[in-house]
């Protein structure tokens, strides 16, 4: 057992593992609803680590555009999820996506208890969404000779993020992304 994982919070670790019997290699996770409010605590027996997450449940079966603005809490009008990390004495939280045509932009707040620092994450992606199906496209050669082409395309949008941290160090990392064309098979058809 690492250090100070039993001493620091001992009560939390003792009625996880009472609740999910855990073995040393298990990773196991719990979600509550407690009002509009979705808690998630997640056990890594390996890593000897947990988090606890916090999102805005919706009610069941109600969709996430059905959901009128009003009727969210003020805080989950902002914030997507809120991430803490005791053992590591961290802090994340996670604003809602904000999109304008292929572009959207999320803002990530970052809190570290150990160093006393902050930070601000900002992520920028394009959206082009390919799903994963096989494409045809059929070739007339001549009368008696036809031919079908088959592919794939993977697709990976390009991205933007940047952060911003209270010792006043700033980073930028630009992932311009990539095109994968697969072609699995060729069909050559002759009539006699």
């Amino acid at each position: 057992m690492r250090e100070g994982y039993g001493s620091i919070y001992p009560s939390i670790y003792r009625r996880w593992c009472s609740m999910t019997r855990l073995t040393d290699f298990e990773r196991s996770s719990r979600h509550r609803r407690i009002g509009p409010t979705s808690v998630g605590l997640r056990f890594d027996a390996h890593a000897r680590s947990y988090q606890v997450a916090l999102k805005h449940s919706r009610a069941d079966g109600e969709d996430e555009d059905e959901v009128e603005e009003d009727k969210r809490p003020i805080l989950w009008k902002a914030m997507k999820k809120i991430v803490i990390q005791p053992e590591e004495k961290r802090v994340q939280a996670y604003t809602q996506r904000l999109s304008y045509g292929p572009l959207s932009l999320q803002g990530i707040g970052e809190y570290d208890g150990e160093t006393n620092e902050w930070g601000i994450r900002w992520q920028l992606q394009t959206f082009h969404k390919e799903k994963k199906r096989l494409r045809s496209a059929p070739l007339e050669l001549n009368d008696r000779v036809t031919g079908c082409l088959r592919w794939d395309v993977k697709s990976d949008a390009p991205e933007a993020e940047g952060k911003y941290t209270s010792a006043e160090r700033f980073s930028f990392d630009v992932d311009v992304g990539s095109y994968h064309v697969h072609v699995p098979r060729l069909e050559l058809k002759v009539d006699l």
